[in-house]
């Protein structure tokens, strides 16, 4: 959903995963918040005028090419045993939030 553009997602990920969501629950937790955050971006960015059809069919490209990695990354999760998934997925909070500091304190 999001594709490759960084953010928050993090935070939120971190937050779920605290709350006990792990593997393909918490993958498709984090994807419905993304759809959530950037449908109302898509249309409040329509209705201003902001988003002219080169910029949707931009967005629509790039979403098309974050498929292939949201396969394997299924295959992953569905193969994956969940100390590994769930190690992953901290590694990568705290990257994350490492690179949220690093840019902060540059």
């Amino acid at each position: 959903i999001s594709g490759a553009t960084p953010g928050t997602n993090f935070l939120v990920s971190a937050l779920l995963m605290a709350t006990g969501l792990k593997g393909a629950a918490l993958i498709g937790t984090i994807a419905a918040v993304g759809l959530g955050t950037h449908l109302p971006k898509l249309v409040t960015f329509g209705i201003a005028g902001l988003l002219d059809a080169e910029l949707l069919a931009i967005g629509i490209v790039v979403g098309i090419a974050t498929l292939p990695g949201g396969t394997v990354a299924k295959w992953l999760v569905d193969r994956l045993p969940m100390r590994v998934h769930t190690a992953m997925m901290d590694a990568l909070i705290l990257a994350g939030g490492a690179g949220f500091l690093w840019t902060a304190l540059r």
